[in-house]
C-alpha cells in the first residue's frame, strides 16, 4: 500500500498462556465466624473471628478485622489484627493498621501511625 514493498512478518514462537490470576475477596459487610483457609491471593475487607491461613498473599483492606492467629505467605494489613500473625514473607502494616500479636516473618516494615503491640521474631524466607 505504502510504497508497494511487502515483506513477509515473522512470528516468533507461540506465546504462552498465562495462569490466571485467581483471588477470594471477602466484602467489607461479610462477617465470617470460623476458619478460613485458602490458597488463594485474599483480599479481606470484612471481618473474620478465627483462624485464617493463607497460602499466598493476603491485604488486609482498611475495614478489615481479624481476630484469631494469621498465617499467610506475605501480609499487607491496613486493617485490624488481634491475634499472631505468621508469614513465610515480609508483612507490611500500613499507616491505618492495628495488630495486637506477635509477628513472626522475614522482615516487617511499618508505616508512621500504624500502632503494634506485641514481639518481633525474623525468620529467614522459607520456600
Amino acid at each position: 500500500m505504502f510504497g508497494g514493498s511487502s515483506k513477509k512478518v515473522e512470528q516468533g514462537p507461540a506465546i504462552e498462556k498465562k495462569e490466571e490470576f485467581k483471588s477470594l475477596v471477602i466484602s467489607e459487610k461479610s462477617i465470617i465466624n470460623g476458619n478460613v483457609t485458602t490458597n488463594e491471593a485474599t483480599v479481606i475487607n470484612g471481618t473474620i473471628e478465627g483462624n485464617v491461613t493463607i497460602e499466598n498473599t493476603l491485604v488486609l483492606g482498611v475495614n478489615g478485622v481479624i481476630r484469631g492467629p494469621v498465617y499467610a505467605h506475605v501480609a499487607t494489613i491496613d486493617g485490624a489484627v488481634t491475634g499472631d500473625l505468621i508469614c513465610k514473607g515480609p508483612i507490611k502494616l500500613g499507616a491505618t493498621a492495628k495488630l495486637t500479636g506477635d509477628v513472626q516473618c522475614t522482615s516487617l516494615s511499618i508505616e508512621e501511625g500504624a500502632y503494634f503491640c506485641g514481639k518481633v521474631i525474623c525468620t529467614e524466607l522459607k520456600e
